[in-house]
């Protein structure tokens, strides 16, 4: 028997090529938009479709859905003008990075967004926002825009913001010799300008430069007339107060392309900070008292500089050396009671490796070493330490939409200038506050296990975080021969933590539905155990171009280690928001906080 197999020639009437979403890569996912989600014309809801992100149009913010730190790179440059001014139609894919290099060690970032874009000959953005709240009395107006093409381009902003407030406030204070309480009413008013400008320049397909400038100036003044006893006398009490701030800062950001697998990174930084802080307090004991004014002038300047190489390898292996330099000074001077002039000098030298790699076809390490020096100066107090920093994590991709990564790591937090200050930064006679020159970082062991799946619009996480603190800067109080109460700091705490969470979004026809709940244990040394919940629960539809929203978030307790305040009622909002193009909003919020009772 003889078989004979022939051709035939089928005229289709159309051909229809399906991709998929998204895939995996060794580090973490990649995920390709829709045509749909590119003409939408609003970079925000573009992201919308990937379930790995919170995405929302209306507050112009992106986080990840887990709630990890995460940061947002634009070609891979950290120094970007954002997401606002990105065309959806350009974007090529998006990179969602799980295992993160050791360049961001030190800020504790955890996922890493990459969004990599098309080449354009020209485009324009320009953008007016404001918002006004009510009954909190606060609103801003800010324009945006950016001009240029995949070459060159020039990103400027600015803001102006004001608030007014009301609130009701109590104070008690119990020791030996001083027992004082008082209630009464504060009232509060701000003011808040802001401006940016950004230029970038791939100078060659090889090289790009940055260059960023930012500035700030605000103003808070605040009245408080309160009324009271004092050791079984009556008191009464106005203080004032003013704050102004000055910021500016300026960046420069290099990068060169040595090759598609091996780049580096330079990262300069300058920051001058002033800030003036005026308080006057008036207090009379049974109409014995009198004024005292003190005057606090901060001014900090900031240097920073970071290299940073990598390359990658063809056995999926990837390799992260560099190091960041900082140095800071602050002079504070202080007039009024106790005058002091003081200055503080510190540097950093952080010196970091860290390597990645394949130990099978979809099982990745990383191992993450840094050492830190620190030298300090405060006044004529001088103090040198170095601090180790150290992330070990393992990443599996079990499928293309699950995976999970087990992680360790031991960081260590210094502490701020003010708790160094040796000086008394207090108004009140009867009570002294002063920091400790001598203070050493806290240190922190943190574990953490986390998975996660996403198919179609559905997306799931769960976590499992545990640490343990020590060292930790805490206040401690004295009582002098004279009644006089002294608060200093000292490294004397422990602390442990565990955080049970799951997280639920589901996207389909218009609706979105987010959960995020966890089950959070708080290890106290003197106290043990307090355990409290806290949920969130976003709702939202879209009818064309109509959308409804309400927002859930709930805690049961709010623990210190030496109080626990009970909340009965969630805090809510409901938003409103109706899109007349893709880019403009109108929205109407109503927002109810919840109701708290003391323990």
């Amino acid at each position: 028997m003889n078989f004979t197999l022939e051709t035939r020639s089928i005229m289709l009437d159309n051909v229809v090529v399906k991709g998929r979403s998204s895939r995996a890569i060794s580090k973490g996912h990649i995920f390709y938009l829709s045509k749909k989600a590119k003409e939408s014309g609003n970079p925000f809801i573009a992201l919308q479709e990937i379930p790995l992100l919170y995405s929302d149009p209306v507050s112009e913010s992106v986080r990840s859905s887990d709630g990890q730190s995460m940061m947002v790179l634009i070609d891979g440059m950290r120094v970007n003008s954002g997401i606002s001014p990105i065309d959806p139609s350009r974007i090529k894919s998006v990179e969602i990075i799980d295992v993160v290099g050791a360049k961001y060690m030190r800020q504790g970032i955890k996922r890493i967004m990459n969004i990599k874009l098309k080449k354009t000959s020209l485009y324009t953005y320009a953008q007016l926002s404001t918002r006004a709240d009510y009954p909190e009395k606060s609103g801003f107006v800010m324009p945006k825009f950016e001009i240029g093409n995949s070459r060159m381009s020039l990103y400027g902003d600015a803001s102006f913001g004001i608030g007014h407030s009301r609130k009701e406030n109590s104070y008690k204070l119990i020791a030996p010799k001083l027992v004082k309480e008082y209630s009464g009413e504060s009232r509060e008013k701000n003011y808040d300008y802001d401006y940016s400008l950004m230029t970038k320049w791939h100078i060659t397909e090889k090289d790009y430069l940055a260059a960023y400038i930012q500035g700030n100036a605000s103003k808070e003044t605040n009245g408080n007339i309160s009324f009271g006893e004092q050791n079984k006398h009556r008191i009464t009490r106005d203080n004032t107060s003013d704050y102004r701030s000055h910021l500016f800062s300026a960046t420069a950001y290099y990068k060169h392309l040595f090759s598609k697998n091996e780049e580096m990174e330079a990262y300069a930084v300058y920051s001058d900070n002033r800030a003036d802080n005026t308080n006057s307090l008036e207090e009379n004991v049974s109409g014995n008292g009198g004024v005292n004014t003190q005057k606090y002038n901060n001014d900090r300047k900031l240097m920073t500089f970071t290299l940073d190489y990598s390359k990658d390898f063809d056995n999926d292996g990837s390799l992260n050396i560099g190091n960041e330099t900082q140095y800071s000074y602050d002079r504070i001077e202080n007039t009024g009671i106790g005058n002091y002039l003081f200055g503080h000098h510190r540097l950093n030298e952080f010196v970091f490796a860290g390597y990645s790699g394949m130990l099978a076809r979809k099982l990745t390490y990383d191992a993450t070493l840094g050492m830190e020096y620190v030298s300090m100066k405060s006044d004529s107090i001088s103090h040198h330490y170095f601090k180790p920093r150290l992330s070990l994590g393992m990443y599996y991709n079990i499928t293309n939409s699950m995976s999970t990564r087990i992680s360790y790591t031991y960081s260590n937090t210094p502490p701020s200038v003010a708790m160094l200050n040796p000086y008394n930064t207090s108004a009140d006679t009867l009570l002294v506050s002063h920091g400790n020159p001598f203070l050493m970082p806290s240190k922190t062991h943190s574990f953490g296990w986390n998975a996660s799946y996403f198919r179609g619009g559905i997306g799931l996480g769960t976590s499992i975080s545990y640490g343990m603190s020590s060292d930790i800067i805490e206040p401690v109080h004295f009582v002098k021969d004279n009644g006089v109460l002294l608060t200093t700091y000292y490294n004397m705490g422990r602390f442990r933590s565990l955080q049970l969470k799951y997280n639920m979004s589901w996207r389909v026809k218009g609706f979105f539905f987010l959960m995020d709940m966890a089950y959070n244990v708080n290890y106290y040394t003197t106290v043990g155990a307090k355990k409290h919940f806290t949920g969130m629960l976003i709702l939202s539809k879209k009818w064309g171009k109509f959308e409804a929203r309400t927002t859930f978030s709930y805690q049961n307790y709010i623990n210190t280690e030496f109080s626990r305040t009970k909340n009965y009622n969630p805090e809510s909002n409901l938003i409103f928001s109706y899109s007349f193009t893709p880019r403009h909003f109108t929205v109407n919020r109503m927002h109810k906080f919840h109701r708290q009772s003391e323990k």
